[in-house]
C-alpha cells in the first residue's frame, strides 16, 4: 500500500548565545514537547557533534535510542504517549527509509515527527540531506535546527558582533533567538563557504571540514 507523501514545515532556527546554552534548551524543549509527538529525530552532520549531544543526553539523564549502538526499534512504541528520540547522524538517515512507509498507518498518520538538529552543514547542499528525508515521510513533519553564536559557521558573519548586538537590543542570553534576518545570514554564509570550498571531504568535525575543504581557514 502507498501513502502520499507530506510537505514537512521548516520552523525558524533557535539561536543561542553559547553552545552549552544551546544544549541545554534542546534537551529542556524535547522533554516539554515530547507528548506532542509521534517520534523525535535528533541529528547532526558531523560525528564530533553527535556525541556530544550524546554525551548531553546521558547527562540530563534522557531516554533516548542510538542509533549507533545496538539499535531497536518497534513501531508499536510510536503508539505511546511519549514520543521515543532517536539519536542518529545525518548520513544515515537513508537507512530508516524502510520504516516511513509504516508511518502512514491510519492510527498515526495525523501525529507529526520533529526532526531536530545541533548545527548547520557549512554547505547548504549538506542540509538538503534533512530536507530530502522529511519530504519522504508519509506522516506531517516539521524541522528545527539550533545552533549557537560561537559555532564555527558564525564566525562568517560576525556571530560575536551579533551577540554583542543583541545584548544592546535587551536580549537576554538565557533565551533562544529566531529571526528572519539571521536564518538568511546562515544562508549566506552557507553559499560563501562554497564559493571558496575546494572539496566535501567526509570529516569528523565542523572545525575538520574547514581546515580540509575550506580555501581560507577561520
Amino acid at each position: 500500500m502507498f501513502f502520499k507523501k507530506k510537505k514537512f514545515e521548516r520552523e525558524g532556527d533557535r539561536i543561542w548565545a553559547t553552545s552549552e546554552l544551546k544544549w541545554n534548551g534542546m534537551v529542556d524543549e524535547m522533554i516539554k514537547e515530547q507528548n506532542q509527538y509521534l517520534l523525535i529525530l535528533t541529528t547532526a552532520h558531523f560525528q564530533k557533534t553527535l556525541n556530544e549531544m550524546r554525551q548531553q543526553f546521558q547527562r540530563k539523564n534522557l531516554n533516548f535510542k542510538d542509533y549507533d549502538q545496538s539499535f531497536n526499534f518497534h513501531m508499536g512504541e510510536l503508539k505511546e504517549k511519549r514520543a521515543p528520540i532517536l539519536l542518529i547522524l545525518a548520513e544515515k538517515l537513508s537507512e530508516l527509509d524502510t520504516c516511513i512507509q509504516q508511518l502512514g498507518e491510519p492510527e498515526i498518520k495525523n501525529r507529526e515527527v520533529l526532526m531536530i538538529a545541533a548545527e548547520h552543514h557549512p554547505l547548504k547542499e549538506g542540509d538538503e540531506v534533512l530536507f530530502s528525508f522529511m519530504s519522504r515521510l508519509t506522516c506531517r513533519s516539521r524541522i528545527r535546527f539550533h545552533c549557537a553564536l560561537d559555532e564555527p559557521l558564525f564566525k562568517l558573519f560576525g556571530g560575536e558582533r551579533v551577540l554583542s548586538l543583541l545584548k544592546n537590543l535587551g536580549w537576554k542570553e538565557k533565551d533562544h533567538i529566531s529571526h528572519s534576518v539571521i536564518s538568511s545570514a546562515i544562508e549566506k554564509a552557507q553559499e560563501k563557504v562554497k564559493q571558496k570550498a575546494r572539496g566535501n571531504q567526509r570529516v569528523d568535525s565542523v572545525e575538520d571540514w574547514f581546515h580540509y575543504n575550506a580555501t581560507t581557514p577561520l
